[in-house]
């Protein structure tokens, strides 16, 4: 290899001949750039970019495997390094390696396996509470308390689940209550009171999420 990064030969150690130099050319060429930018790179990083080039190029077949990210490090000498101390001073947080963790395992489900586009699926949940409580009421100037009867018992909440998959088809939404203390079910007498309708699907638990 010499300074530029660029094997002579397009010939890797092995003397096999390497399938996509130009992909590889342009690869090592985005990870300069992010080395003069001080941005760290890792191995998902050279597979991003790598399928990024190869569908920029029309490159079809590939795949940016663990093992192509091995030989590519070998052929271009590039090896994984603890940061400097200039470096730490960005060092990320817990939250942040957790979730760039994530991320990556998204990437790799997503573009290694070539997932179809319904597989990959987003849900999202919220609680509602069926009754709430009374925060705010009118009272005249200068009263030192300001009383009002709360409804009785604990509150209760139920839980709203929708869900998308990446080719836009929308599946009926969730929808959880709690349930018998038993059982965790809801008992036919208050089923049959709601009117449920077909995007609809009602759950139950013992906690209600």
């Amino acid at each position: 290899m010499d300074r530029s990064g660029k094997l002579p030969d397009k010939i890797n150690n092995s003397g096999r001949r390497i399938q996509h130099p130009e992909l590889e050319d342009e690869v090592y060429k985005r990870y300069e750039d992010r080395q003069k930018a001080s941005k760290p790179t890792r191995d998902f990083d050279l597979q991003r970019m790598a399928i990024a080039v190869a569908a920029e190029r029309g490159v079809t077949g590939f795949r940016a495997s663990k093992g192509w990210v091995g030989d590519f490090r070998q052929r271009r000498g590039l090896v994984l390094r603890v940061t400097t101390k200039i470096g730490r001073k960005f060092a990320q947080t817990e939250d942040q390696i957790q979730e760039e963790f994530f991320l990556h395992r998204i990437f790799e489900a997503v573009f290694i396996n070539n997932s179809h586009p319904y597989l990959i699926r987003n849900m999202d949940q919220t609680s509602v509470r069926l009754q709430n409580t009374y925060k705010k009421t009118l009272s005249p100037k200068g009263a030192k308390e300001v009383r009002v009867v709360q409804p009785p018992g604990d509150p209760e909440y139920l839980t709203v689940c929708l869900t998308i998959s990446a080719n836009g088809w929308k599946f009926p939404a969730s929808v959880v209550f709690k349930g018998n203390k038993k059982t965790g079910k809801l008992s036919p007498r208050i089923l049959n009171k709601f009117e449920i309708r077909e995007n609809v699907r009602i759950f139950s638990t013992h906690s209600g999420w």
